[in-house]
């Protein structure tokens, strides 16, 4: 009975068949059921696109390739350095932690040639410096007098916030991997070990440099915490993140800090 059943349903099915109208129905039916799994197939690779983590490159060969990313940059350039560095304060032993104190400094500015400009940013309070050559100034109404580059660079040595120093620090760093993403971004890690910068220094840890390039604009983010650490172990840095930021690249136009008429530059130190 359930035999014929299947037959009868086979048959009538198979009549069905031959409408015209049914068969189009149905061939409709098909197409948007087809329509719809296409689009959620694609809306998930896109989502999944855009953390395309399955892109990333583990490298054979040490930055060769990757050193292009800041050679453009030389000496014209805007630029953002934005430092969060917190200590641990009344630290009595090392077994014991103190409290944490944390730290915010910003440095903003152009360069030009062999000139610069500061803009230093502690605690929402702006101090504008100037930079010829090796000198460093400051401006009191219309005379400039030499400024301490340690009361400018209080926080971290300017050399380690020199873009010099960083390109130093890439190309003796090992390229841990690189990443791809579909809108275009790369981001490279490198890892540089500390005993490479402190001869001295014994341990196995590294300076963790990140590198995000978009629309052709490096961000570079440096974690000196096991640096400045290895330096002076008293500092009791609990971390230190150091983010650089560069744009106008090879685009800021020529400038001049102290004009040529500009008879009131002082050379007494401001300490």
């Amino acid at each position: 009975m359930k035999e014929k059943d299947k037959d009868t349903k086979k048959e009538s099915f198979k009549e069905k068949l031959k409408d015209k109208k049914y068969k189009a129905k149905l061939e409709l039916i098909i197409g948007f059921g087809l329509i719809i799994i296409l689009f959620i197939y694609t809306s998930v690779s896109g989502v999944s696109s855009n953390y395309n983590y399955n892109s990333t490159t583990i490298p054979t060969t040490p930055n060769e390739e990757e050193t292009f990313i800041l050679d453009e940059i030389t000496n014209n350039y805007s630029y953002e350095i934005n430092i969060s560095l917190t200590r641990i304060d009344n630290k009595e032993d090392t077994d014991i932690d103190g409290n944490l104190t944390q730290y915010n400094y910003s440095y903003t500015g152009k360069t030009n040639e062999n000139n610069t400009i500061i803009n230093k940013i502690v605690d929402n309070t702006t101090t504008t410096y100037y930079q010829i050559d090796n000198e460093y100034y400051t401006q009191t109404n219309s005379a400039y007098t030499l400024a301490d580059i340690d009361n400018i660079y209080d926080l971290i040595e300017q050399k380690y916030l020199s873009l010099t120093t960083i390109k130093e620090y890439i190309s003796s760093a090992t390229l841990d991997h690189t990443t791809n993403y579909s809108n275009g971004n790369t981001s490279y890690v490198y890892n540089l070990p500390v005993k490479e910068i402190i001869k001295t220094y014994t341990e196995d840890n590294n300076i963790k440099i990140e590198i995000n390039v978009e629309n052709d604009i490096p961000t570079i983010n440096i974690d000196y915490t096991n640096l400045l650490n290895a330096i002076d172990n008293s500092l009791n840095v609990n971390e230190c993140q150091v983010t650089f930021k560069y744009t106008d690249i090879n685009e800021v136009e020529e400038f001049t800090i102290i004009e040529e008429d500009n008879q009131s530059l002082s050379t007494n130190n401001t300490n």
